[in-house]
């Protein structure tokens, strides 16, 4: 496993779908009245579904079905409908009903088959469910119609890490910065790629640029922490999880990670007192995490960190790495 493990939102709702509330939220502008209302809304949000290949040959139906009609202009009323079907899919989407928002997405495709953000969303949706060689597809629909769309670029880059297909992830997302060179998740994106083929110097540079672009990216930081700490430059990581830190406090991954190299250095009370903090920040026990993390192997047998064993609680097992993007 590499030190870092890529989770991000996907990039891709439109801009002209939603807004921003005043809480940071984002919101969908308006739902036209004449849009659609046959589906219902308050089915329970999915959480897993097991890929089915039908799917992609459902995308290519859709497509071939539907793409002789895309250079036909749409009349203004199928024009509303297209944008409500997309607008509620995003809708759908950002509220974790993935089987419905797709649903939503494949009604604007039948509209207009070049309508790229459906194939967009749709992407999105499947491969929050697991479908990433469908996902894949729908992305590929973007970008063979917008060759320039650097987030279908993007997210096809993310659901190849997914599929641990590291080095092709990395060419998407050397396309990405061809497209847009400032964008900081791009190289941040790379970096993890690039960590995954164990390839640390580079990844490091990587973060190097991503940070240049947004240094209050407390993640980056976090992961610039991790890196230098692999490589054995514990004072270089200390300073970098003190910065991801210092720009979010409540940050499990900075804190689990100073303990981590701590203990690492045998140093067992700053090891226990990040611990402490990280169990702050986390809802969940670290406990079955420090069974398998063998970083801590050198304090293991202590009695100080045998006493913070036995007193830290069961909880549910999460993947600390994961858990630095929340």
């Amino acid at each position: 496993m590499g030190v870092v493990t890529y989770l991000d939102n996907f990039a891709a709702i439109p801009s002209a779908t939603r807004h921003r509330s005043a809480l940071g939220e984002p919101s969908i502008t308006h739902q036209p009245s004449d849009g659609p209302k046959d589906t219902p809304v308050n089915a329970s949000p999915t959480t897993s579904v097991k890929p089915s290949s039908a799917l992609t040959a459902k995308a290519v139906a859709l497509a071939a079905d539907h793409e002789a009609h895309a250079l036909q202009p749409l009349s203004s009323t199928s024009q509303k409908r297209l944008q409500s079907w997309v607008q509620r899919g995003y809708a759908l989407e950002e509220m974790g009903y993935y089987e419905e928002a797709i649903t939503s997405f494949e009604r604007a495709i039948v509209l207009d088959a070049r309508c790229v953000d459906a194939w967009q969303g749709r992407g999105i949706a499947l491969a929050k469910l697991g479908y990433h060689e469908e996902a894949l597809m729908s992305f590929g629909r973007v970008t063979r119609w917008n060759a320039n769309d650097y987030r279908a670029w993007q997210n096809m880059g993310r659901v190849l890490m997914s599929l641990e297909r590291h080095a092709e992830a990395l060419s998407h997302f050397d396309r990405v910065l061809l497209l847009k060179a400032d964008s900081y998740k791009a190289w941040y994106h790379r970096a993890i790629a690039l960590d995954a083929q164990n390839k640390p110097m580079a990844a490091l540079s990587s973060l190097d640029r991503a940070l240049k672009i947004r240094p209050e990216c407390h993640y980056a930081w976090t992961a610039q922490g991790m890196l230098l700490g692999k490589l054995g430059r514990y004072p270089d990581a200390e300073a970098s999880f003190d910065c991801s830190l210092r720009l979010r406090g409540n940050n499990f991954g900075a804190w689990y990670g100073k303990a981590s190299f701590a203990a690492i250095q045998g140093l067992v009370e700053p090891a226990l007192e990040n611990l402490i903090e990280a169990k702050k920040c986390s809802p969940f026990s670290v406990r079955s995490m420090l069974k398998t993390d063998r970083r801590f192997d050198p304090i293991r047998f202590t009695l100080e960190f045998q006493r913070f064993i036995q007193g830290n609680g069961e909880g549910e097992n999460i993947d600390v790495l994961n858990s630095w993007m929340r």
